[in-house]
């Protein structure tokens, strides 16, 4: 999708739901750190605003929603990844599966696409490093029972054709 959509608070609602269900997320990002994530995800828990918290205007209803939320939050089986700490494609790679196999995951949500690369420049989709991940993607599915969901920027090329349909093509960077 186009930046600033709600991706990310799209894909943040479908790895809490089902972290509250059991269901073990890896979730893998390098847009956003593992602290603003977690605090998106602790104000969805308590129903507070994020705004709110972030100013530390909480009335004392709120404080209890979000102590209560914080208890919860700590025994979700959610696994933040920073990709930071990752620049090369391979590693990050390496990485992702070895959460995935040492925590049980069930679900990955990779965070944003652009941000995986095995070329020189760090967040730029490669003709290598795209199919290179799709490979992975299915061999992590197929073989450890994982979904995976992939979110990536888009060009506008979708929006100028009758189907709006995107392609692999028009993955920002691909190029």
């Amino acid at each position: 999708g186009r930046p600033s959509t709600g991706k990310t608070t799209l894909a943040l609602n479908i790895a809490l739901r089902n972290v509250v269900g059991g269901v073990s997320v890896l979730f893998v990002t390098a847009e956003c750190s593992p602290e603003s994530l977690s605090l998106r995800l602790l104000a969805t828990l308590s129903r507070v605003s994020i705004t709110s918290i972030m100013r530390g205007t909480v009335d004392d209803n709120a404080s209890v929603r979000l102590a209560e939320a914080a208890k919860k939050f700590e025994s979700l089986p959610l696994h933040l990844y920073d990709l930071g700490h990752d620049p090369k494609f391979d590693m990050a790679l390496c990485n992702i599966v070895d959460h995935v196999r040492s925590n049980s995951v069930s679900l990955v949500v990779i965070d944003c696409l652009q941000l995986l690369s095995d070329s020189p420049f760090f967040g730029v989709v490669s003709e290598l490093s795209l199919p290179k991940l799709m490979t992975l993607a299915s061999w992590i599915a197929n073989n450890t029972a994982t979904s995976i969901l992939m979110l990536s920027h888009v060009t506008m090329a979708p929006s100028r054709r009758a189907d709006r349909v995107p392609l692999p093509s028009d993955i920002r960077g691909s190029h």
